[in-house]
């Protein structure tokens, strides 16, 4: 066999068994670029391995699984935060991976449009719920009390919560009459048959009460040793006075004219110190008087005698007509 045709017998033969070769080969074999066992086809990334379409979906904001949709089931719940008090509007609710920036992780905000009301914010007078419990102003407001007289006191009945007073309303009540200027709990009591300091007494404690002493003998003249009672006014029986130093005995008091009986009549401290006439000397009827006649205040053991007057001026009991005195 010449070399040209064992040369084109050994051609022949390879490119026969090449083709055998070929034909052995599974053809189309679908393209899986990331290496993740999926293909291109079913793969929705197939340049990335960590996504495919039996992938655990995570929150990175990708499309593990490939079921059209992005971080499903997997983020967390936030809330608009609007009014930066770092309280969320429960009506706000937002999915996310991380609370970016006006999301809170919290739903307490009632108001997310005011940044002074929030859960657990101080409660203000000022007509909103500013702590979120559903209650407006509550243990914040005043209590104030209508004052129709102007005495600055209210009558408690007419008692109103408000964050300011109304027209006409004070701070402070326990007005017992508010239709009298005269009768208020700051007022001190005085005698005037009205519960001035509204404490249920009327005329008790009077700044203006008198003493009253007992006036057993009805003379008018209380007695100087009696037990005296303070009032408005003195009751029958008593008297404003404790002049009397004998309040048994009607005769003896300081109006009392004095008389010869052993006995201070007219209440001076003096027994029996009868002076009619004034003249400073006791009437000689009394116990250690020595006035001879106490109708004329110009006889007395005082006054100079006037001979062969008919006239004992000096009391002495002299004969007026022996002025030598030889009888």
């Amino acid at each position: 066999m010449n070399r040209f045709l064992l040369t084109s017998l050994l051609v022949g033969l390879g490119v026969t068994a090449c083709r055998n070769k070929d034909e052995n080969r599974p053809q189309n074999l679908p393209v899986d670029a990331d290496g993740d066992g999926y293909a291109a086809t079913i793969d929705c990334d197939d340049a990335d391995p960590a996504v495919f379409p039996s992938a655990e979906e995570v929150c990175d904001g990708i499309d593990n699984d490939c079921d059209s949709a992005v971080d499903e089931n997997v983020g967390s719940v936030f809330y608009a935060d609007l009014d930066g008090d770092l309280q969320g509007d429960p009506t706000a609710e937002v999915l996310a991976c991380e609370a970016g920036a006006g999301l809170v992780d919290n739903a307490n905000d009632c108001d997310d449009t005011n940044p002074s009301v929030y859960t657990g914010a101080a409660e203000a007078c000022d007509l909103i719920d500013n702590d979120c419990d559903t209650e407006v102003d509550e243990d914040v407001q005043t209590t104030f009390y209508a004052d129709v007289d102007g005495d600055g006191y209210g009558d408690d009945a007419t008692a109103v919560a408000a964050c300011e007073a109304p027209t006409g309303h004070v701070t402070t009540g326990g007005d017992c009459d508010d239709l009298d200027i005269e009768r208020n709990p700051g007022l001190e009591e005085i005698c005037d048959g009205k519960d001035n300091d509204c404490n249920g007494d009327i005329d008790s404690d009077a700044i203006d009460r008198l003493s009253a002493w007992p006036d057993s003998d009805g003379d008018g003249f209380g007695a100087s040793d009696g037990s005296p009672i303070a009032v408005c006014e003195a009751p029958s029986g008593y008297v404003e006075n404790n002049d009397d130093c004998d309040d048994t005995a009607a005769a003896v008091n300081p109006d009392a004219a004095e008389v010869c009986d052993a006995i201070d009549n007219n209440c001076d401290d003096a027994t029996d110190d009868v002076d009619l006439d004034l003249d400073l000397y006791t009437d000689a009827a009394c116990v250690g008087g020595t006035d001879c006649n106490d109708d004329n205040g110009d006889i007395n053991p005082g006054a100079a005698d006037t001979w062969y007057d008919g006239v004992d001026s000096d009391c002495g009991l002299n004969d007026d007509y022996d002025a030598d005195t030889d009888g």
